[in-house]
């Protein structure tokens, strides 16, 4: 007998037929709501893959540590078993310079009249110097985990 219904009943009153404990039966486990893991890499923080888990899965046999909830690898990443934000980038943009890059980055640099022409590279610097020779537009992204991803539009004259 649980302390709840030995308590109901041996208070004053409590065994009369109209003063008996309820009996709660545990809720059909059907009725119980599916929740979502993310599961992460363990060295880094990254979060991988995110799932739902339905009543009958064990999150404790996945492979991967794992986070509860679903959780965006863009905007979050795990410190300590906890998943939460991902640090905000320092980099800035005068010019074609970068400036307070963190270390180390891939910097990547789309010619948006041509997609396909992608520059790729990265930077042990904290300060780039980019050099345009065909004026056009231009994205630059700057990527360094935990950093949050920043991106940039250069216009070359």
């Amino acid at each position: 007998m649980n302390d709840f219904v030995k308590d109901w009943v041996d208070r004053p009153g409590g065994n009369k037929p109209d003063h008996r404990p309820i009996k709660i039966e545990p809720s059909n486990h059907k009725d119980i709501e599916p929740h979502g893991i993310t599961t992460y890499h363990p060295a880094s923080g990254v979060l991988l893959v995110a799932k739902t888990l339905g009543v009958d899965d064990d999150p404790t046999e996945e492979i991967d540590p794992y986070v509860d909830g679903f959780h965006d690898s863009a905007l979050k990443y795990v410190v300590d078993g906890v998943a939460v934000d991902r640090l905000p980038n320092p980099t800035l943009l005068t010019g074609t310079t970068l400036y307070n890059v963190p270390l180390p980055s891939l910097v990547r640099v789309i010619d948006t009249v041509n997609p396909a022409a992608i520059l790729e590279f990265v930077t042990t610097d904290g300060t780039v110097e980019l050099d345009f020779p065909v004026p056009g537009t231009y994205g630059i992204e700057v990527c360094s985990f935990p950093h949050l991803d920043v991106t940039f539009r250069v216009v070359v004259t």
